[in-house]
């Protein structure tokens, strides 16, 4: 790894070493760095700082990349290429050269994706919102297997299977929503809009 020349790294530390816990959790915790992952993620290519720092710049500021002014991307491209770049290098996750203005991803960006589960604070963690349904369900099977009105209505069977629908359709909801969050999916990154003419061929 170089940054103008000079190692970032002690050299008895290979492109293998894996980013530890506080390693991932520095990265995610900060948008920009985020962002840079969920693009690069997308492209699985090296891609120049100019691009990427176009990029970033309009999901910061819900433009199309055409849009984007030079002093924006330049602010963004300043601060990749001074702060959130040589630090996400020297943990592993990215090759930053900045002598030639590229970036690529490392296999230690792996493991961002395996550490990182975005549960936006508004929303009920997974476990427990399966662990309410489950217990739910099983209080309607109860109810419905002891005839208590007004559950005597329809048979036990239909409760049944109104009991699985709700696991189903649930579990089809989380998966459609858990693409939408993950980093290096289609699209901007979680949290940020789907902007009209933000997508374009590399």
């Amino acid at each position: 790894m170089s940054l103008g020349g000079e190692q970032t790294r002690s050299p008895d530390q290979s492109d293998a070493d894996e980013p530890s816990r506080d390693d991932i959790y520095e990265i995610v915790s900060n948008q920009r760095r985020r962002h840079v992952v969920h693009y690069l993620r997308q492209q699985d290519r090296p891609v120049e700082l100019r691009e990427l720092s176009t990029h970033l710049a309009a999901w910061e500021n819900e433009e199309p990349p055409a849009a984007i002014t030079h002093d924006q991307r330049r602010r963004v491209y300043t601060a990749l290429r001074q702060s959130h770049l040589p630090k996400m290098d020297e943990l592993g996750v990215v090759d930053f050269e900045a002598d030639r203005g590229v970036v690529r991803p490392t296999e230690g960006m792996e493991d961002v994706e395996l550490y990182l589960d975005v549960v936006p604070e508004s929303e009920i963690p997974r476990s427990e919102y399966y662990l309410g349904l489950g217990a739910v369900s099983a209080a309607l099977l109860t109810v419905a297997y002891v005839d208590i009105v007004p559950f005597d209505a329809l048979p036990d069977a239909a409760w049944a299977g109104l009991c699985v629908a709700a696991l189903v359709v649930s579990g089809a909801v989380d998966t459609y929503y858990d693409r939408k969050r993950r980093l290096g999916g289609e699209g901007p990154p979680p949290g940020v809009p789907e902007v009209q003419g933000s997508v374009e061929d590399h």
